[in-house]
């Protein structure tokens, strides 16, 4: 992981955005501060699902794919959706590494704040939590940290290219399968 100093100030909530104009908040000192209210988004849903799907930022692009690709009324009450970058992403400036290391001690704190059991990595998700450059590798695997976690990878739902896509769909439709019927069909790496 880049980081492992968390505040412990923060508090998250389980859904929707939040503004932040406090000087105790995530935005204090972003290396990624854009947007000038400070908009900061917490998880949206079931945070005691034990059931994580992590985006590499805040997307409505991605998440209505998700929504579309997972064709369940349930879906948030069986999952809980987050983001690594929890703004949301702005073309005139990109997420660079100094960001991701801000940004990724909130996360940290949401794993341990909520003790999440299934955890899908999506995208720059899997590289920057997991170190994993190339996720093809990883799409038919769990692995399974010391703390009883099971870390799953995808493609970033926002890939440009179709091939990528429908992997993505499959293997997060396989996932969600997975996870609600408690039958897991992927080999085991154990860290």
């Amino acid at each position: 992981m880049v980081c492992n100093k968390v505040d412990k100030r923060i508090t998250f909530l389980s859904t929707g955005g939040l503004e932040h104009t406090s000087s105790s908040t995530p935005c204090t000192n972003c290396p990624y501060n854009v947007i000038s209210k400070h908009y900061y988004y917490p998880a949206i849903g079931n945070i005691m699902s034990g059931n994580l799907i992590v985006l590499p930022y805040i997307s409505d692009n991605a998440l209505n794919i998700i929504y579309d690709t997972i064709d369940d009324d349930n879906l948030l009450d069986n999952v809980c959706i987050t983001a690594l970058v929890k703004c949301p992403y702005n073309n005139k400036f990109p997420i660079n590494e100094n960001v991701i290391a801000h940004c990724i001690q909130y996360l940290i704190t949401e794993f341990n704040a909520d003790n999440f059991i299934n955890i899908m990595l999506l995208g720059d998700a899997s590289r920057y939590m997991m170190g994993i450059g190339n996720i093809k590798e990883y799409l038919s695997k769990v692995v399974v940290s010391k703390k009883k976690r099971n870390y799953f990878v995808n493609y970033n739902p926002l890939v440009k290219d179709d091939k990528q896509l429908e992997l993505f769909k499959t293997h997060l439709v396989k996932w969600y399968s997975a996870i609600i019927n408690k039958t897991y069909n992927y080999d085991v790496v154990r860290i």
